[in-house]
């Protein structure tokens, strides 16, 4: 009895989950809308993580207009901690949805956009309350302007050395990830041929997506690499 109920309860959950998201597709966003507005939340977040991952500060005036004026300082090693949360929706939901539909085939899409909805949605509730925490008003100061130009001369610590490394290899992993994936892509699209279906979406967009990603994570690579042997 406990079995069945078990098995019962997970059943109906599923089916629950299923019936959820045909009615947000049916009478709210089609598949295609919800996906563009998850990729451009997801590129938002992963241009500022990229520029604070290789800058060491906040883009402050993204983050002013996104969570009010103020000033958002961390120490390099937590602004690049913060940075690679900042740019992990777009990589992980990436692996997360091929991984998905490798092993569902398929029925695996809604559950990867389900959980591309719940990580994002966690990434910018996270961001807004870290925001939060770390704005200070804007105050204007002269005297103070010889410590702040001095602060930037100061030397990378062990942690940030420790931030940088674990940025380099989050990197590696990403763009080894989309390039095999774009040069498999190619490699199927050579060999049996390419089927469209006259959808900019489908046909064009997940090469120059891939190229993208690709194109960038190279580019972090060697700058983090810069920064590391300063």
């Amino acid at each position: 009895m406990g079995r069945g109920e078990r098995g019962w309860t997970r059943k109906n959950l599923l089916v629950l989950i299923g019936k959820v998201w045909n009615i947000i597709q049916k009478h709210y966003l089609k598949l295609e809308e919800i996906v563009s507005m998850l990729l451009i939340i997801e590129l938002l977040f992963f241009g500022a993580g990229l520029w604070a991952v290789i800058s060491g500060k906040l883009p402050t005036a993204l983050f002013s207009i996104l969570f009010g004026r103020g000033n958002y300082e961390l120490s390099p090693a937590k602004t690049r901690l913060f940075a690679l949360f900042l740019l992990s929706p777009l990589p992980l939901t990436y692996l997360v949805s091929f991984l998905l539909t490798v092993l569902l085939g398929t029925k695996g899409t809604g559950y990867a956009i389900l959980f591309e909805i719940v990580y994002v949605l966690s990434t910018i509730f996270a961001s807004v309350i870290v925001a939060r925490k770390i704005r200070q008003p804007e105050i204007q100061t002269t005297d103070k302007q010889p410590d702040s130009t001095a602060s930037e001369h100061k030397t990378v610590n062990y942690g940030a050395k420790l931030g940088i490394i674990f940025g380099i290899v989050v990197f590696i992993c990403i763009t080894a990830t989309t390039g095999l994936s774009l040069i498999g892509l190619i490699i199927s699209a050579l060999t049996g041929g390419t089927r469209l279906v006259g959808n900019f979406m489908a046909d064009i967009f997940p090469f120059i997506l891939l190229a993208v990603i690709t194109g960038v994570g190279a580019f972090g690579i060697y700058k983090l690499v810069i920064i590391l042997r300063k």
